[in-house]
Order: structure tokens, then C-alpha cells, then sequence
């Protein structure tokens, strides 16, 4: 008898653990979805959707998942609550490499043929300390803007030898969200150690969301448990996607959040 109660104890155990957070979560099942998006959620949706700015219904999207991600886990797993996401590169800032003639020009205050694209695209600042050395001056943009999306066509401006991304060094914590077709799903990465951090060792917690719930398909340390699970194969497609993010678009003129041609993003959302 104890044990056809003990049975019927852990199956009870197990079933409330795979019904996921939606039974677990404190919070009232009528909330009120977030209607401001952050930052965080803003830089995502731009790298999801690959437009010049971040679009507003997606980044509220973005940012209810993540709210509801960190609700429902985050008090369990606290790195949850506590990562980021973080792009692989400055949002908002390329690193124009000009000849040595044409970066004499820029210091004079004598070069004019990006004035347009600066002027529509908004500019809040530009560092000159390099261009004097090696012909390297840092444009900052105004607002929030997908820098592969003006490499292109600022490459293409008279005496410019190249343009770039300001790319981040090293690996880091982060979170890599993918969408496909309408679902988005998101890897949560924990790491440390090395190349200055976060290069060494990992851990990961995948999510996915069912009827509107995020639900925890698994978590994988590698260096402790290193037998791959089964759902890996999709998850690191995330991270993938991720890396891809840093290769620029040379040939591709700015587009708007919401398809056309540039225009001056906003920071709002």
C-alpha cells in the first residue's frame, strides 16, 4: 500500500512540473501585458527583424516574453533573472576607415559627401582621436540603429577605404532569441572564464512558449554533463543566428522598421 501511495505521489510530483510555469506562477492570470518595451527588448526585435530600427509591436513582444520568462524562472534559476541580452557589436556606431588624404579632410572640417546620410540619419557624435594615425573616425548615431545596415552605403561615400561595425571582443552571457516563422524561442547562456570572460565554460536554459507560456525545455552545462540532449540541435541554431548578426550588409541601403527606405529611428517603442 505505501508503495502504490508513494507511486502515485511521484506522478503527481512529475505531472505538476511538466505543466510548467503556468501553474506555478504567482502572477494573476489577468495581468495587464507590458506596454513600454526596454532597451533590451528594442535591440532584439531590431536584430530579429534586421531593419534599421527596432520595430514597436515586435519589441513589445519581445518584451512581454522576457518578462514572462524572468517571472516564471527566474526566482529558480537566478541567471535568468539576471542576464542580458547584448549585441556583438555598439549598437548605433560604425568605424569609417578613410584614405590618408580624405582623413585630413574630415579633421579640416572639409569633407562633405556624407552630410546627407548624416544629417538623415542622425548623428550625435563622431570621434576623430584616430583619424589623424590610421584614418579611423567612430560615428555614433542618434536613437537606436542597426549599424549593418549603414556599413553599405557608407562604404560606397568617396575616399572611404572601409566601414565596420564597432564589434565587441570576446564571448559573454547572453540571451540569443530566434524567430521562425511566428514563434520565438530563446537560449539563455551563462558563461565565464577567459578571453576577458566568458569564453571558456557555459551553461544554457532553452525556452520555448506554448499558448502564450513560456515553457523550459532544458538546461545543458557542457563541461559537466557532456552528452548532447536531444533539443540542442535546434537551440544552438539560436546561437547561430546570433554570430551571424556581425557581418554587415555592404550592399544594402537603410531600411526603416517598417520596410521602406532610411529614415531616423526612434529610441521609442
Amino acid at each position: 500500500m505505501k508503495r502504490v501511495l508513494m507511486l502515485r505521489f511521484l506522478f503527481v510530483l512529475l505531472l505538476a512540473m511538466l505543466m510548467g510555469c503556468s501553474e506555478t506562477s504567482t502572477e494573476p492570470e489577468d495581468e495587464e501585458p507590458v506596454t513600454v518595451a526596454s532597451e533590451e527588448a528594442k535591440l532584439i526585435a531590431m536584430c530579429l527583424s534586421d531593419s534599421l530600427g527596432p520595430p514597436a509591436a515586435l519589441s513589445l513582444r519581445v518584451e512581454n516574453d522576457l518578462v514572462k520568462i524572468r517571472d516564471c524562472y527566474g526566482s529558480t534559476y537566478q541567471v535568468v533573472d539576471a542576464v542580458r541580452f547584448t549585441t556583438p557589436w555598439e549598437p548605433s556606431a560604425i568605424m569609417i576607415k578613410f584614405d590618408e588624404a580624405t582623413a585630413q579632410l574630415v579633421l579640416q572640417g572639409d569633407y562633405h559627401a556624407w552630410d546627407g546620410l548624416n544629417e538623415e540619419l542622425g548623428i550625435a557624435e563622431i570621434e576623430e582621436e584616430l583619424l589623424s594615425s590610421i584614418g579611423i573616425a567612430t560615428v555614433h548615431f542618434e536613437g537606436i540603429i542597426n549599424p549593418r545596415r549603414v556599413v553599405g552605403v557608407y562604404a560606397s561615400l568617396p575616399g572611404v577605404e572601409r566601414v565596420d561595425p564597432n564589434y565587441r571582443v570576446g564571448d559573454w552571457s547572453c540571451i540569443y532569441p530566434r524567430l521562425v516563422e511566428d514563434q520565438i524561442t530563446y537560449l539563455f547562456r551563462e558563461g565565464w572564464g577567459d578571453c576577458p570572460a566568458g569564453c571558456t565554460y557555459d551553461r544554457y536554459w532553452y525556452f520555448v512558449f506554448v499558448e502564450g507560456q513560456p515553457t523550459l525545455i532544458g538546461v545543458w552545462c557542457p563541461h559537466e554533463a557532456p552528452w548532447v540532449p536531444g533539443w540542442w540541435g535546434e537551440a544552438w541554431q539560436n546561437r547561430e543566428l546570433y554570430w551571424s548578426w556581425q557581418v554587415p550588409l555592404r550592399h544594402a541601403r537603410p531600411r526603416s522598421s517598417a520596410g521602406g527606405t532610411s529614415a531616423k529611428p526612434g529610441g521609442s517603442g
